[in-house]
C-alpha cells in the first residue's frame, strides 16, 4: 500500500535489495546461504541484471544510503520523547497548550520509529545479503499511514487550542481542559486508526483496486496533508489578524507589541510555508508515478524519490522545535530538568 511515502516504498521484496538472484517463490528450499556462499545450484535460482537502483551484495549503495540518511533522523524520535517527558514531569507544563504538543510528539515519535524500522532492515538486509524480516510490509505501513494522519491532524489541534486561548480566553478556562485536549488526541487516533484500517482490510481482499489511480492519492493526501494545511492556515490567520488588530488599537505606541507581533507574524509564516513546501515534492512524485510519467533515468527517478522522502521526514522531525522548544517555558523546564540532574 503506497498511499503515504511510507514503510517499504522503494524496495518491494529480497529482490530488490539485493537482486543477484531471481527466486520462485514456490521453492521452499531455497536459502541466502546456499546461494550467497556458492554451494550448489537450485533449479529455481536464475541470474539476471542487477538495476540501476541499488548496489551489490554486502555493499551499501544508492537506495541503501538514503536509507541510512533516514537514521540520522533518530533525532527526531529523541527530541518528541523529550517534549513528552518534559510535559509529563513539570506540572506548569500541564496546561492544553503543552498538553497538545506532547500528543503531536507522541504520534511523531511513533512515525519515526515504523521508518527507522524500514531503514534499518534495509541497510542490514543489504550489508548481509539476507532476507526480510518475517512480518507484513503492510502491516507496518498501515500503523505508519495512521501515525502520519495523527501528526497532521494534531497539528490542526495545536492551532486550534491556541486560537481558542486566544480569541476565547473566559470560555477555554472553562471548556478547553488537559482532559479534554487528551480525549480530542484520542479521537483522533480512533478516526485514522478506521480510516487506515478500512484502505488495509479492502486492500487484503482485493476490494480495492484504486489505490494506483491520481484519484486515489488526491483524496488519501487531501484527508490527511491539504485538509490539515488549510485548517491550520485559517487558525494561524485568523489569530494573527486579531493580534495585529488589537495591537494597532490599544497599543499602538509600544514598540514591545510591536516586536512581539513581528516576531509571531515570521513564526507563523514559517510554519505555514514549511508544512506547506516540504511534504510537497513528494506528493508530486506519487502522481507523476500514477500517471506513469517517465523520468530520465532509473537513477534520477530513484534520487527524486528519496529526496523527497528526506524533505518528508524533515518536515516531521522540525515539529518539536517549532512547537515546543521555541517556547521559554519549556527550555526554561529543560534546562532545570539538567540542571537538577
Amino acid at each position: 500500500m503506497e498511499l503515504f511515502p511510507g514503510y517499504n516504498e522503494n524496495l518491494t521484496n529480497f529482490n530488490d535489495i539485493n537482486p543477484i538472484i531471481e527466486i520462485d517463490n514456490r521453492s521452499q528450499n531455497v536459502t541466502p546461504r546456499n546461494v550467497f556462499k556458492g554451494q550448489r545450484q537450485f533449479r529455481n535460482v536464475t541470474s539476471r541484471p542487477r538495476p540501476l537502483n541499488v548496489g551489490n551484495c554486502y555493499s551499501c549503495h544508492n537506495v541503501c544510503v538514503f536509507k541510512a540518511i533516514e537514521i540520522v533522523f533518530v533525532i527526531g524520535i529523541i527530541a518528541n520523547i523529550w517534549v513528552i517527558i518534559l510535559v509529563l514531569k513539570d506540572k506548569n507544563l500541564r496546561k492544553p497548550t503543552y498538553v497538545s504538543v506532547a500528543c503531536l510528539a507522541l504520534c511523531d515519535a511513533i512515525f519515526f520509529t515504523t521508518n527507522l524500522i524500514s531503514a534499518v532492515e534495509t541497510v542490514v538486509r543489504s550489508l548481509n545479503c539476507s532476507f526480510p524480516l518475517s512480518y507484513k510490509g503492510q502491516v507496518v505501513a498501515t500503523i505508519n499511514g495512521i501515525c502520519w494522519f495523527a501528526a497532521n491532524a494534531h497539528v490542526s489541534v495545536i492551532a486550534l487550542v491556541r486560537y481558542m486561548l486566544l480569541l476565547y480566553p473566559l470560555k477555554s478556562q472553562l471548556y478547553l481542559t488537559n482532559r479534554r485536549v487528551t480525549l480530542l488526541s484520542a479521537c483522533v487516533w480512533v478516526l485514522g486508526i478506521a480510516i487506515w484500517m478500512t484502505i488495509y482490510g479492502l486492500q487484503e481482499s482485493n476490494v480495492l483496486s484504486a489505490s494506483k489511480s491520481v484519484i486515489f492519492i488526491n483524496v488519501i493526501w487531501g484527508i490527511v496533508y491539504f485538509t490539515s494545511l488549510l485548517v491550520t492556515s485559517f487558525l494561524h490567520f485568523k489569530k494573527w489578524r486579531h493580534i495585529r488588530q488589537a495591537s494597532r488599537q490599544n497599543l499602538a505606541g509600544n514598540g514591545n507589541i510591536r516586536t512581539a507581533v513581528m516576531r509571531m507574524t515570521k513564526v507563523i509564516l514559517l510554519v505555514i510555508i514549511l508544512a506547506a513546501v516540504l511534504p510537497l515534492p513528494r506528493y508530486v512524485i506519487n502522481c507523476l508515478k500514477r500517471e506513469n510519467v517517465s523520468f530520465p533515468s532509473e537513477t534520477s527517478e530513484m534520487y527524486l524519490r528519496n529526496i523527497a522522502f528526506l524533505l518528508f521526514l524533515l518536515n516531521h522531525t522540525i515539529n518539536p522545535f517549532l512547537y515546543a522548544f521555541i517556547s521559554t517555558p519549556l527550555k526554561k523546564s529543560l534546562k532545570i530538568f539538567f540542571v537538577k540532574q
